[in-house]
């Protein structure tokens, strides 16, 4: 059975500040007090011992709520677990643990003890202990201690919160595998509160001998934006772990920003209908005569509408944040093994000091992992980790002492290899986006129906009327529109001033053993654009190591330093509309009519009757289409390089051993600085590069799409007779006529068209680069080897120390800018039109007319048919292009060595040295004794190049058809009377007539213009400079698109040497002095045309006297034989005393080995 000894004191006051009678009552103030365990001293044996206090005042008084779980007490417990907890709440309350207390877990088994203290504040301060001037000791065994302490706000409480771990208190864990974890936290809100969150304040923690852990996780949080967060793990604090396999993981994280964000949407539909339907009839009837009358009507209508918009913005803010791993003078000592330690600080805030004239406005925030402390992972192959990230200064180490082992003299070599990774990121990448869009539809659809009709009937004696009426008509018609537009902006804003440091003013000491040691730093903001890079002074730094010591000590060691600050601008803008839309209509209508009437007098009387009818329809169809889109864009955007640097006034010593070191940089590798690589095999490589970019593209396009189609058709006919007879044998007489004809019509049209217009440009930009500046590097004894990249400059003011060996130097120095440009513009239509149309017609007419009674007679009749059609197409097209574009590179002001001095010792050395404008300048190369061999190479080359286009093309045809036919008959017949006199005449005429025509023209013209160029600008391989290539057999190789040499001195020393210089101008020499030496020397000019070969045999003279030659205004001393091209000479005898002209004794030969 579990025997638990508990201690608990809880006071809760929830009393009001208004009186009895309601009022209130100024400056009554009381404490609420609650403590667990108070002035006692206790020796306790049981398994689980549990202490606990509360102190709560809901009533917002101005007193203070105090829980304490150990005060002025000493507690002896023997058991395996302790649980302390402590949580006050109010305006003012206090949280502590253990205050001023001691607790002894005896015994040697595992123990686990939590002790957690909170407050909760409703008012102005609140802070809380873990510890406060107290002891923990748990002694041997594999102990598991855990501190939680935590201060925040609720309610409407806004003041000023802190939390401490441990504060002027010691924790001993003894011998075992300990593990210890803090988790200190505050959040609180309001403009002017400060949130503070500390693991250690002046304390210690002894986790003694054994594989051990400790973590701790410090945060100081905002929950809007406050005055200041400030977190701290460690304050003049120390952590020590014995020997054994430990784990050190430390975090301390402040946040005072707030991102702000905001979105909206609206919509709005509506949908309406209307219809109706009616009839109407109507009858009468009287006498002999009736009358029908019906009527029947409809429509309907609907109308809908939709709209709709929504929007996006986002933007961020923050105020001072603080956050520090190891502060003022702390210290992490974890004794041999193989340790891991992981120290991290991370804060986010504002930055922006000297802003404003008022300090509330001004803002720092900064991570620091070691400030001002000490880590020392002892022996054993250990990791060590530093991080610092920030959105205004990141440091890994300030005045940081970091001990990776020690150098022992003894006859063994311990396993001591360790890795230490500092990260320092400062990246502050501000902007603000805002997205707005929009959309409207809207559509109508109507259609309606009407028909009418009447009858009509009267008799009366020998009398009859008949009629009858027929009508109907209808229509539809429908509309829709649809409309969407969008807006959206991307803006980069000014940030704040980011600085980043791997170690400034700190000391590295690695020791014995193969060490590794990285250290990578970024540095990036944004700003608005490139006029915002200086504003408020506002800047990005990057350093790797400034004012610092590193010591690699004995070993095979690698160092690698990486650095990159840069700003990044960008401003967006787009904009775009969609609109479409459509309409259809149709209609019909179709009428009759009939009409009959007679007359007869009856007894063989007269009678007569009279018809007619007539029908006639027609129906009408139109389809409307419409859509038009329009897009425009601005945007610019990129890329400037800040204050970047590798080493920085520091000194870097490798020790002996085959060491490597890897220094990269977007501006400067080494500034004021020492580089000692030690005896050994080294190897050392700078690279720096600063680029700038930029980009800027404006596009503005718009086309619209329409087509139409209309169709008509008619068609009718009527009929009409009439007769008359007299009776009794009387004359009589008919007549009758029809009529039909039709009709139709069609049209289509198309008409599309699209513009482009585009500009844009583009290109890079050449930093302040070098890989060496003001610097010395000392490669010591070895076959060491050096290679310098850089955008501009390779060394200078420096000092460059080989020492002895057989050692390789290669410097490579290229400032090349590029910039393209490029100028668009294109339109283009489609245009189509359809029309045809036809129309046919008849008519028939006849007549007779008849005496009686043996007299005259008469007939008439005639027939008429004709139709027509005519059909046309018509279609164009035309598009038009124009494009400008231009295109380059430009050399920039790059120098291998400038105002240095470069000694490679006694060994056989090389020396390659590229550029793309000045190999050497202001500065001294000597060689020393050995077989050595250096190259310099320049070319100053920039490059142009031009392209323009422009293209225009039409295209139209058109299609025409016409036909025409006619056709009529005629005939006519008359009979006289009974004496028998009669005639007839008929007649016909038939008519047809066809017409087509078609044509196309066609037309198109391309004009491009293209223009390239390179132009050679100062280059000069060596100038006012001196090379020694000492004793030995030498090689030296110059070439250059320009100059060769100008104010240098060449000296080849002792020994068979080789001067080869290749040039393009025989002004390449200018105020030069080349020495041969001692041993069998020769020159040799290569790359010159054979003109310029030829001048150049004229050119050299030979004093005897003094033993020199002369080329222009150089001099050539020592020198035993000139190859021009494949020609060899003598010096002394071939252009000694006879004319140039009279030359013949040259010769080849093989060149000197």
């Amino acid at each position: 059975m579990t025997n638990s000894i508990s201690f608990s004191a809880s006071k809760r006051n929830t009393g009001s500040r208004w009186g009895r009678w309601g009022w209130r009552r100024w400056g009554w103030s009381s404490s609420t007090t609650a403590t667990a365990v108070n002035g006692q001293n206790l020796a306790l044996e049981g398994d689980i011992l549990n202490v606990s206090a509360s102190a709560v005042d809901f009533s917002r008084r101005g007193g203070r709520q105090t829980a304490t779980g150990l005060r002025n007490s000493t507690i002896a417990f023997k058991g395996d677990r302790a649980n302390i907890s402590a949580f006050a709440l109010g305006a003012n309350p206090y949280a502590v643990g253990l205050d001023y207390s001691r607790l002894y877990m005896l015994g040697c088994g595992d123990k686990v003890v939590t002790i957690n203290a909170h407050s909760r504040l409703t008012g102005r301060y609140d802070p809380s202990w873990a510890m406060r001037n107290s002891s923990l000791y748990t002694g041997n065994g594999n102990d598991i201690i855990s501190i939680t302490t935590s201060a925040k706000t609720v309610g409407r409480g806004n003041g000023n919160v802190a939390t401490t771990g441990l504060e002027r208190s010691v924790i001993s864990t003894g011998y075992g595998n300990d593990d210890v974890c803090l988790d200190n936290q505050s959040t609180t809100r309001g403009w002017w509160s400060t949130s503070k969150a500390t693991g250690m304040k002046n304390s210690l923690i002894d986790l003694g001998a054994g594989s051990n852990v400790i973590t701790a996780q410090v945060k100081a949080d905002q929950a809007s934006i406050g005055r200041h967060s400030d977190a701290a793990v460690l304050n003049r604090s120390t952590i020590f772990s014995g020997n054994g396999k430990d784990y050190v993981g430390l975090s301390a994280t402040a946040d005072n920003y707030a991102d702000y964000s905001s979105s909206g949407s609206y919509k709005r539909s509506y949908e309406r209908s209307y219809a109706y339907d009616r009839s109407y009839s109507y009858s009468r009837n009287w006498g002999s005569g009736s009358y029908d009358y019906t009527g029947n009507y409809s429509y309907q209508r609907s109308t809908k509408s939709q709209y709709s918009r929504t929007w996006e913005r986002q933007d961020g803010y923050g105020r001072s944040a603080s956050a520090t791993t190891l502060d003022n003078q702390s210290s992490i000592l974890t004794g041999g093994g193989n340790d891991q330690v992981f120290l991290n600080a991370f804060a986010k805030g504002g930055n922006n000091p000297g802003r404003s004239y008022w300090w509330w406005n001004n803002f720092k925030t900064k991570a620091t992992v070691v400030d001002n402390s000490r880590v020392d992972i002892g022996m054993g192959n250990d990791k060590l980790g530093l991080n610092a990230v920030s959105n205004g200064t990141a440091i890994g180490g300030w005045g940081a002492r970091i001990t990776l082992g020690q150098d022992y003299a003894c006859g063994y070599r311990p396993q001591d290899n360790d890795e230490l990774k500092i990260r320092a990121t400062a990246s502050d990448l501000k902007f603000s986006s805002y997205k707005y869009s929009s959309a409207y539809e809207n559509s109508t659809v109507s259609s309606w129906d009407n028909t009418y009709s009447s009858t009509h009937e009267y008799s009366s004696g020998n009398r009859s009327t008949i009629s009858n009426y027929l009508s109907r008509s209808g229509a539809s018609s429908a509309n829709s529109s649809t409309s969407a537009s969008a807006r959206e902006s991307y803006n980069t804003s000014t940030g704040n001033t980011v600085e980043a440091a791997g170690l400034a003013n700190s000391v590295v000491l690695a020791g014995l053993g193969d060490d590794d040691i990285d250290i990578d730093v970024k540095a990036e903001r944004t700003v608005s654009s490139l006029s915002g890079l200086q504003r408020f002074g506002t800047k990005n730094t990057a350093t790797g190591v400034k004012g610092s010591l590193v010591d690699a000590g004995v070993g095979n060691d690698r160092l690698s330093i990486n650095t990159e600050a840069v700003s990044e601008y960008e401003r967006t803008y787009k904009s775009t509309n969609d609109h479409d839309s459509s309409s259809d209509y149709s209609s019909s209508y179709s009428y009759s009519s009939d009409y009959e009437r007679s007359y007869d007098r009856g007894n063989g009387g007269s009678s007569s009757s009279y018809s007619s009818s007539y029908d006639g329809s027609s129906s009408y169809n139109s389809n409307n289409e419409n859509s038009s889109n329009n897009e425009y864009i601005n945007s610019s955007k990129g890329t400037v390089v800040g204050e970047a640097c590798a080493v920085d006034s520091s000194t870097i010593l490798m020790g002996s051993g085959d060491d490597d070191i890897n220094l990269n940089s977007n501006k400067l590798g080494a500034k004021n600085s020492t580089i000692d690589m030690g005896s050994g095999n080294d190897s050392l490589s700078i690279n720096t590069e600063a680029v700038s970019e930029y980009e800027r593209t404006y596009k503005s396009s718009n086309g619209y799409d329409r087509s139409s189609d209309y169709s008509s058709s008619y068609s009718y006919s009527s009929d009409y007779e009439r007769s008359y007879d007299r009776g009794n044998g009387g004359s009589s007489s008919s007549y009758s006529s029809s009529y039909d004809g039709s009709s139709s019509y069609n049209s289509n049209n198309e008409n599309s068209s699209n513009n482009e217009y585009i500009n844009s440009s583009k290109g890079t930009v050449v930093g302040e680069a070098c890989a060496v500046d003001s610097s010395t590097i000392l490669m010591g004894s070895g076959d060491d080897d050096i290679n310098l990249n850089s955008n501009k400059l390779g060394a200078k003011n420096s000092t460059i120390d080989m020492g002895s060996g057989n050692d390789s130097l290669s410097i490579n120095t290229e400032a090349v800018s590029e910039y393209e440009r490029t100028y668009k513009s294109s339109n283009g239509y489609d245009r189509s039109s359809d029309y045809s149309s036809s129309y046919s017609y008849s008519s028939d007419y006849e007549r007779s007319y008849d005496r009686g009674n043996g007299g005259r007679s008469f007939s008439y009749s005639s027939s008429y048919d004709g139709s027509s059609s005519y059909n046309s197409n018509n279609e164009n097209s035309s598009n038009r292009e124009y494009i400008n574009s231009s295109k380059g590179t430009v050399a920039g002001e790059a120098c291998a060595v400038d105002s240095s001095t470069i000694l490679m010792g006694s060994g056989d050395d090389d020396i390659n040295l590229n550029s793309n404008k000045l190999g050497a300048k202001n500065s001294t190369i000597d060689m020393g004794s050995g077989n050595d061999s250096l190259s310099i190479n320049t070319e100053a080359v920039s490059e142009y190049e031009r392209t323009y286009k422009s293209s225009n093309g039409y295209d139209r045809s058109s299609d025409y058809s016409r036909s025409h036919s006619y056709s009529s008959d005629y005939e006519r017949s008359y009979d006289g009377d009974t004496c028998g006199q009669s005639s007839s005449y008929s007649s016909s005429y038939n008519y047809n007539h066809d017409y087509s025509h078609s044509r196309e023209y066609s037309y198109s013209h391309e004009y491009a213009y293209s223009h390239k160029d390179t132009l050679t600008g100062d280059a000069c391989a060596v100038n006012c400079s001196t090379i020694s290539m000492g004793s030995g057999n030498d090689t030296v190789d110059l070439t250059s698109n320009d100059l060769i040499t100008r104010n240098s001195t060449i000296d080849m020393g002792a020994g068979n040497d080789m001067l080869t210089m290749g040039g393009t101008s025989l002004e390449a020499f200018q105020n030069s002095t080349f020495k041969g030496g001692d041993g069998f020397d020769r020159v040799s000019l290569t790359g010159f045309t054979a003109d310029d070969l030829d001048a150049l045999k004229t050119q050299f003279s030979f004093d005897a006297a003094t033993q020199t030659a002369t080329l222009g205004s150089s001099t050539f001393s020592g020198f035993e034989e000139v190859q021009l091209g494949d020609d060899l000479f003598n010096i002394a005898t071939d252009f000694a005393g006879s004319s140039k002209d009279d030359l013949c004794t040259c010769r080849t030969q093989p060149a000197l080995v």
